[in-house]
């Protein structure tokens, strides 16, 4: 500055950029704390079917811990009867469905088949659909039971066919 050596300083408030990053930070501790204590299991897919996230609700349906489930193909953790086929959920739902529930067949890492109600829905970006989220609830004791049920049932309608006194009498 007219020939001298000088010293320019420039301040910029940043006051509010500050307080939307910790809104930010805030809403990003809320929602990865419901996410994580959700009774579902849960996990985020892309549309290139590659698994973002997991609960661990998650990892114990499944059986595998949410850092080697990450970066995999939900087909290759967790697979199940509807994957690579038209009924699949995530397929569905990125071919324009909202939502989409089925009861499905889904594979542990220990090799044993557990039957779940799984819901799909869309997860939207500012920029429309990044991708899937999926929430498993483990119904293999319901349906056991219900099979038991029906079993009974069919055992008594039989008995009721072939010895009908028997029905009629109480026993």
């Amino acid at each position: 500055f007219q020939g001298r050596p000088h010293l320019l300083e420039a301040f910029f408030d940043v006051t509010e950029q500050k307080k939307m990053q910790q809104a930010i930070q805030q809403a990003h501790a809320e929602m990865n704390q419901i996410f994580q204590t959700a009774s579902v299991g849960m996990r985020l897919i892309d549309s290139d079917y590659n698994i973002l996230k997991v609960n661990q609700a998650f990892a114990g349906l499944s059986g595998v811990m949410p850092n080697r489930a990450v970066g995999k193909k939900c087909y290759d953790v967790f697979a199940g009867n509807m994957c690579h086929t038209a009924n699949c959920p995530l397929k569905q739902v990125l071919d324009g469905r909202e939502f989409a529930e089925n009861e499905v067949s889904k594979t542990r890492s220990d090799g044993s088949v557990i039957i779940c109600n799984l819901t799909a829905t869309r997860f939207e970006g500012p920029d429309g659909i990044v991708g899937i989220v999926e929430a498993f609830k483990d119904i293999t004791e319901l349906k056991r039971v219900q099979n038991e049920i029906q079993s009974e049932r069919d055992r008594w309608e039989i008995t009721a066919f072939f010895w009908p006194s028997l029905s009629t009498n109480g026993v």
